[in-house]
Formats: structure tokens, sequence, C-alpha cells
């Protein structure tokens, strides 16, 4: 119960620290230079035009913190050395990453054909 807790604690904070970002980035007209956008363009070869700016980072923001706090969740979870939970979370953060943006880069060159 006090993980479920943890969990939902780290992902309203980084959801709330995200989406302040995502407000000012668009304040600033800076949405479409993230790295999320530069990833899905030269992995997928997406153009400017396939993709909805404005849509897409509040996916990622909402992808972004899942990823963070399930990550986060997981590694205080297991009971070993803080090097090894760095280690472990590292690992964790890299696949959900690699799998999450996958599917949304296959998800749009889908809804492109």
């Amino acid at each position: 119960m006090e993980d479920l807790m943890f969990f939902l604690i780290t992902f309203v904070f980084i959801f709330g620290v995200l989406l302040i970002n995502y407000f000012y980035k668009k304040h600033k007209c800076k949405l479409n230079l993230s790295k999320e956008f530069k990833f899905l363009k030269i992995k997928y070869k997406l153009s400017k035009k396939d993709l909805d700016v404005e849509k897409l980072s509040l996916v990622f923001v909402l992808i972004n913190s899942l990823i963070i706090s399930s990550t986060a969740t997981i590694t205080t979870m297991i009971d070993m050395d803080y090097i090894w939970q760095i280690a472990i979370g590292f690992l964790i953060l890299v696949m959900e990453i690699y799998l999450i943006y996958g599917l949304i880069g296959k998800i749009l060159i889908k809804r492109k054909r």
C-alpha cells in the first residue's frame, strides 16, 4: 500500500513539474525543439506536419511522468545497496523509454498512412 502511495505522490509531483515546463515552452514557442520530437523525427523519419506538436507534447508529459515515477517505485521496492538500485533503475529507465517511445513512433507511422 505504501508503494502505491509513493507512486501516486511521485507521479503527481513530476506531472505537475513537467506540465509547468510544458506551458513555459508553449509560451516561448519552443515545444518542437524538445529531444522527444528530435528522436521521433530522426528514428521514424517523420516530418513536422506529421506531428501535432501541442497534443503530442501533452502525451509526452503524461508518458514521462509515468516512466519516471514507475522507475522510482520499482527501484525503491528492491532491497539492495544504493549503487545496485541506481544501476537497476537506470536499466529500467532506458528500457521503458525505448519501448514506450518506440510504440509512440509506430502509432504515428500508422496514423500517417
